[in-house]
């Protein structure tokens, strides 16, 4: 394990189960159609969590990771899921017409014009899982904005600006607070769209 990998873990002990939650209750609000034969295309997949959620729902699943040492424990821990060389940028070579894309943590990680880009190459699916930083502006509390700023993501957008991709129905959406121990840092919110 490297010491990149174990902070990801670390890390993910404060994170994780809430995104996780929230994801699914997002999957369960869809049309049955939208995941009859779907693969979820993660982006960003990091270790590989959400592959646990894609067997859950009976639909394949593919990790798009660029970081090799991840990839590695991700396929070791789920050796049933794909993991692919790739991040955001790849995602237009690889989409089918049945995929649902998520971005976990991801968004906030993306210049403008790779998260352009990549929302418009995930129109090709069905589907759009977006689950990121909250942002209201004038809404968020100083600590959130302080732990926002100093993200290893360096944009964290307003919620506004990624309330209504184009292209996209919004089919759900929730806000929940992430910290640790039930302590409420920052607020995540978790979207669900389909494509028309």
């Amino acid at each position: 394990m490297t010491a990149q990998t174990l902070a990801y873990r670390l890390g993910c002990l404060i994170h994780w189960t809430p995104r996780e939650e929230a994801i699914r209750g997002g999957l369960k609000g869809l049309p049955s159609a939208t995941l009859a034969g779907a693969r979820l295309v993660d982006i960003g997949s990091g270790l590989g969590q959400l592959s646990r959620l894609a067997r859950e729902f009976g639909i394949e699943y593919a990790g798009l990771e660029p970081d090799d040492a991840l990839r590695a424990e991700a396929a070791r821990d789920f050796p049933g899921a794909a993991f692919l060389v790739g991040g955001a940028g790849d995602l237009g070579k690889l989409l089918r017409p049945a995929d649902v894309v998520v971005l976990n943590g991801v968004a906030h990680h993306l210049n403008d014009q790779l998260l352009g880009e990549t929302l418009q190459a995930a129109r090709g699916g069905r589907g759009l899982v977006l689950c990121d930083h909250l942002r209201l502006d004038g809404k968020t509390h100083a600590l959130a904005r302080f732990l926002q700023d100093r993200d290893q993501g360096k944009f964290v957008r307003p919620y506004a600006d990624l309330l209504s991709p184009e292209g996209f129905v919004l089919r759900s959406s929730e806000f929940f607070p992430i910290g640790p121990l039930g302590m409420p840092f920052w607020t995540y919110f978790c979207n669900v769209y389909t494509t028309p």
